[in-house]
């Protein structure tokens, strides 16, 4: 048994670490020993005497009471960080209620988990607390992965944990009462994500979104790679040292979230899928190519990510609108660089284990320079503005001014929210195969089946290709003058500038640029 009675009768080490490999945490001889002392001089004390229990707990692998000290904590207010070091561990949008006390949640960002069962900062090795593959204690417990079937519960001292910003442990957080406003996320990309984000805009405008300027969610990133930065980032060109999307063969993409009512969601992704294979693709020479026909390569090719990927229930959405007939095909299964095809192929990811990572400011609500099309002032500098102001979209990576340390740009795909009042339509199992396409829409051959252990080892190939993994990026841009200056390497960048470096890159922008400058 494990300390406060908070152990499970399931002790096989195999059977945990494929879960915790898709809880995206990291497993076994990975994980740091305890540390002897706290990079963090002002730890956020809770009371004077957690000055005693701080360091009996998460110093040494004690344990304390089960209290959640901030069980209110809205689901969008951000990322619980390591007292001791600082380092991100939980989203608070992973955050479940397991009926046992302790703060508890799904998934992991930063954490380690050994085979004791015992979670650690992956960082310094500070004690959080215990794994378990059950989702609580109470019939009504909901710690369970995004497809709603696998139990996955991170036990957590909240001494160990820093709120999220904004937030105070000891207090209520009157927005927990709120109703979850989204659902789960889905992304699309084909080609520069400007003018996808766009698109994803204009939809979220109309029925059956029927969303006003201050409740727009389209957002662009990356999705489709393995790997971050050392901080858990994926970055555009510029970016921290070991980030460049493209050397994680990551694809740019436009992410959206959906209703939580199940039937609101299904008829919203359907107008996507429409919009994405009506709009995005032109016939030439018996190929269907995308749009902007200036930005080449596996950076920019088709990509799709939704809950479940081709075993998920939103992936009949996929074949029926597929009018073209192009081909499908499962994403990520061979590996790193193994999606390639640039053209005419449409890559489907489990956003799961392919997450979406959220892009840096200056990307976002972008004039449609690739395909110069005019965009109103209303998306450029209003809807921007206020998704600035209500934190849709953080400053990351290379923005100016973004906050220290590094946080994780990934953004979930599934919201969970503080009460447990929110309903998803993602209920897969190893069951479900994708249904007969209808006629123009082609399914995918050898699909492999959606185990436990091929999603542990599919993450497994994210923490390698992340540690492993040898950044180079170069800042690039259309114009003559952008390519004069790439003679002034950025103090990131580790290589040359090669001759493939002055390809057109079609949505390279001033990182400085204001709001009023692209308006």
């Amino acid at each position: 048994t494990t300390l406060g009675g908070r152990a499970v009768s399931d002790t096989m080490w195999g059977a945990r670490a494929a879960v915790i490999g898709a809880a995206v945490g990291l497993v076994g001889a990975t994980c740091p020993p305890h540390p002897t002392s706290c990079p963090l001089q002002q730890p956020q004390w809770v009371t004077p005497s957690d000055n005693t229990l701080f360091p009996t707990v998460c110093m040494r692998g004690g344990t304390e009471t089960n209290q959640d000290r901030c069980d209110g904590v809205p689901y969008n207010a951000g990322n619980f960080t390591c007292q001791c070091c600082g380092l991100p561990l939980f989203s608070a949008a992973a955050k479940c209620h397991s009926g046992t006390g302790w703060p508890s949640f799904s998934t992991t960002i930063g954490a380690c988990v050994k085979p004791s069962n015992e979670v650690v900062c992956s960082r310094c090795g500070a004690h959080l607390g215990d794994y378990f593959l059950s989702p609580g204690w109470t019939d009504d417990a909901e710690c369970y992965l995004a497809d709603g079937v696998t139990p996955s519960r991170f036990c957590i001292d909240g001494i160990c944990l820093r709120p999220p910003p904004g937030t105070q442990y000891g207090q209520q957080c009157t927005v927990a009462s709120l109703a979850c406003p989204y659902g789960q996320a889905v992304y699309f990309g084909d080609g520069c994500f400007w003018h996808t984000q766009y698109d994803m805009y204009l939809i979220e405008r109309e029925p059956p979104f029927n969303r006003s300027v201050d409740q727009i969610t389209a957002r662009v990133g990356y999705g489709g790679g393995f790997g971050t930065g050392p901080y858990g980032e994926v970055c555009y060109h510029g970016g921290p040292a070991g980030t460049m999307y493209g050397n994680m063969h990551y694809a740019e993409a436009a992410q959206v979230t959906l209703d939580p009512n199940a039937d609101v969601a299904l008829t919203q992704f359907d107008m996507l899928a429409a919009k994405y294979f009506n709009n995005s693709f032109q016939l030439r020479n018996g190929v269907w190519y995308r749009e902007d026909p200036g930005d080449q390569g596996a950076d920019y090719r088709n990509v799709i990510g939704i809950p479940g990927g081709i075993h998920g229930p939103l992936y009949r959405y996929v074949v029926q609108r597929n009018l073209h007939n192009m081909t499908l095909l499962e994403g990520g299964v061979h590996g790193p660089g193994g999606d390639s095809i640039d053209n005419g192929v449409v890559y489907v990811y489990d956003s799961n284990a392919f997450p979406f990572y959220r892009a840096e400011q200056y990307h976002q609500y972008h004039p449609n320079v690739v395909l110069g099309r005019p965009v109103p002032n209303e998306y450029l500098v209003t809807a921007k503005t206020d998704a600035v102001s209500r934190g849709w979209i953080p400053k990351t990576c290379s923005d100016p001014g973004v906050p220290a340390p590094p946080v994780t740009n990934v953004e979930n795909a599934t919201t969970r929210c503080p009460v447990p009042n929110s309903t998803t339509f993602v209920v897969p199992n190893s069951t479900y195969s994708p249904i007969v396409p209808m006629e123009g829409g082609q399914s995918p051959t050898g699909a492999k089946s959606n185990s436990l252990t091929t999603i542990g080892a599919v993450i497994g190939l994210l923490v390698v290709a992340a540690i492993v993994g040898g950044i180079v990026f170069v800042n690039r841009n259309r114009t003559a003058v952008k390519y004069a200056q790439l003679a002034q390497v950025s103090p990131y960048d580790d290589t040359v500038a090669t001759a493939e470096d002055l390809v057109d890159d079609e949505d390279e922008e001033p990182q400085s640029m204001s709001l009023e400058e692209m308006a």
